[in-house]
């Protein structure tokens, strides 16, 4: 709405409604702009303290279950360089008198030291294949078909010597727990395959998850799936489809917390860096409806208070309006009598302010009037009669004039009888090139977005194409998020103009035209590059100088590299406009960089 409308209907309302409009812009809507800018601030603050703090917890957790995870390891590490230890499991016992002996110095006792050591019902395991050695079904366990061919079996052996972490899982006995397995490598003898468990108590990680504050801590692995959850029936779902937030997991880098947030829900996900358990996560969901309830409470009384204040300031303004508008309806009453004829009105306010004085302007007005209107009402008639005299020869001059519409609708009887031949290239031809002159023709608005630019653009490649048949080929890869990008009306016709005369049309081989984006820290480059030829040092910096150069000569039916440069620097500032790469012999790239602005 133009600011002429505007005026025409502020002159029509009411004074007393000018009040209340004008109390309105120019009290109470900073007061509401400046009340919703505050309770935005307060949100804002609630929502990032909210986040802090499960950063901070989630934070915490990944701390606590790094260093619970490395002293089990710690503990894998002291028996795997423990020579003894893997000598009395790789050695052949020749009667089982001779393995029981060793049996209480090296396993059960062995065993027995490092589960008293480390508490919470730790337990070390030792699966082997040396068949001299008995199995307790305790500490020492032999290796069958049914553990051989097990996933995590193999997962150990492949580690060759590394720590391998089992996902929490459900012993024969019913107990829940999490397994450290580990291949023990002996170099000096490797007759037998000896695999190392520890198997550490599930509810061990669970004390750890509950330390923070939400609605949900979940463990997923690198599969996604929740291997661990303060909720139970959530184990073993795909944690993106359970919270219905498709690649949520994304959201964090390695060892960062990523967060996201939607009108219900705070989730914050953090990647865990060992090597171990490379891809595992850890996820917080928090409510927001708390900090929403906080923030509409705060709402609720600023519309309370708003309201009162409102009332009150109307009731006030009615007040003084009638005060002001009484003595004007009575200066109104005796304008309108004089519109009827009446020049004998009695006007005499008798007060010193402006509606005194209005009143008694109008009443010196009225004693000349009768002098003076004959001959000015008279004169003004004159003039008017002239005007509208004038403005219809204007309009008969314009009714005389080629309608444009003529020529397009020529080419389009052109394209159709192409079309009944079937000459559907050269239809197309001039159908694009009717667009071309359409566009040309009606200039409009001077920005356009770059996808209207684009098929612009196409459509001259079109035409010069059906005319330079394989004298060149062209591409145009442009990302698809830009095309509501804005950019100045007939912006790319000028570059790939100079590119097909300057350069391709120079050239024996085969041109070829590239029309491609780029986004940068702070703008947006549109390239266009050709393989032609070129231009030497000495006449790029000549070129560059002359488009620099504001021109105020130049051409304005002629939109050439000058003043579409000086068009970008006017619209976008001097940080943006076009630049040219090139050498001789080696093709020319000419980039027009913008700012991320989109049309509208």
């Amino acid at each position: 709405m133009s600011m002429s409308i505007v005026s025409n209907i502020f002159k029509n309302i009411k004074l007393r409604n000018k009040l209340l409009v004008s109390y309105f812009l120019i009290v109470l809507l900073p007061v509401v702009i400046i009340g919703y800018l505050l309770i935005d601030n307060t949100k804002r603050m609630l929502i990032d303290q909210n986040i802090q703090n499960n950063k901070a917890a989630i934070d915490q957790i990944y701390i606590d279950m790094t260093n619970e995870l490395n002293r089990y390891i710690k503990v894998s590490d002291v028996i795997f360089s423990d020579r003894q230890f893997l000598n009395a499991l790789n050695k052949r016992y020749a009667t089982d008198a001779e393995y029981f002996d060793q049996y209480k110095k090296y396993f059960e006792n062995y065993f027995t030291k490092y589960m008293v050591s480390n508490p919470d019902d730790l337990k070390v395991v030792i699966y082997t294949d040396n068949d001299t050695i008995t199995q307790d079904k305790n500490f020492i366990n032999s290796i069958d078909d049914t553990v051989r061919e097990s996933k995590w079996f193999k997962d150990i052996v492949n580690a060759k010597g590394k720590v391998v972490i089992r996902e929490p899982y459900e012993t024969p006995g019913g107990k829940k727990i999490v397994a450290i397995g580990r291949l023990l490598v002996d170099l000096n003898n490797k007759r037998h395959t000896n695999i190392l468990v520890i198997e550490i108590p599930e509810s061990r990680f669970y004390r750890l998850l509950g330390k923070a504050n939400g609605d949900g801590v979940y463990i997923a692995n690198c599969n996604d799936i929740i291997v661990m959850s303060t909720n139970e029936t959530n184990k073993g779902k795909n944690f993106e489809e359970m919270l219905n937030a498709g690649e949520i997991g994304k959201a964090a880098g390695k060892g960062n917390t990523g967060v996201i947030m939607d009108n219900n829900r705070i989730i914050l996900i953090r990647r865990f860096e060992s090597n171990l358990i490379d891809g595992w996560k850890i996820i917080l969901v928090a409510s927001a409806r708390q900090i929403f309830a906080k923030i509409n409470k705060s709402i609720r009384y600023y519309l309370y208070v708003c309201l009162a204040v409102t009332l009150v300031s109307i009731a006030l303004i009615v007040l003084f309006s009638n005060l002001l508008t009484v003595r004007l309806k009575r200066l109104l009453n005796n304008m309108v009598q004089v519109r009827n004829g009446n020049f004998e009105v009695f006007v005499d306010d008798g007060s010193k302010d402006e509606i005194g004085e209005l009143s008694e302007g109008f009443k010196e007005m009225i004693l000349r009037i009768n002098k003076l209107i004959s001959e000015v009402y008279v004169a003004n008639l004159r003039v008017k009669d002239l005007q509208i005299k004038k403005t219809e020869a204007e309009i008969k001059a314009l009714q005389s004039q080629i309608n444009p519409h003529f020529l397009f609708n020529f080419m389009e009887s052109i394209c159709m009888n192409l079309l009944k031949k079937k000459d559907y290239e050269t239809c197309d031809i001039i159908q694009r090139f009717a667009k071309l002159l359409r566009k040309s023709i009606e200039w409009g608005k001077d920005e356009v977005t770059l996808e209207q630019e684009l098929e612009l653009a196409e459509n001259y490649l079109k035409i010069q194409k059906f005319r330079y048949r394989d004298k060149f080929e062209y591409e145009i890869n442009i990302n698809p998020g830009l095309l509501n990008l804005a950019i100045p009306k007939f912006t790319l016709q000028p570059i790939i103009e100079n590119a097909l005369y300057h350069g391709i049309e120079r050239i024996e081989k085969a041109g070829r035209l590239n029309i491609y984006s780029q986004i940068r820290e702070n703008e947006v480059a549109i390239i266009v590059e050709d393989n032609g030829l070129g231009i030497d040092e000495k006449m790029l910096k000549i070129i560059m100088k002359r488009i620099e150069a504001d021109n105020d000569n130049l051409d304005t039916n002629h939109i050439g590299l000058s003043n579409v440069h000086q068009r970008l620097k006017l619209y976008y500032g001097e940080d943006y406009g076009i630049s040219i790469f090139s050498t001789k012999d080696s093709g020319t790239k000419v980039e027009i960089r913008l700012p991320f602005r989109k049309v509208g």
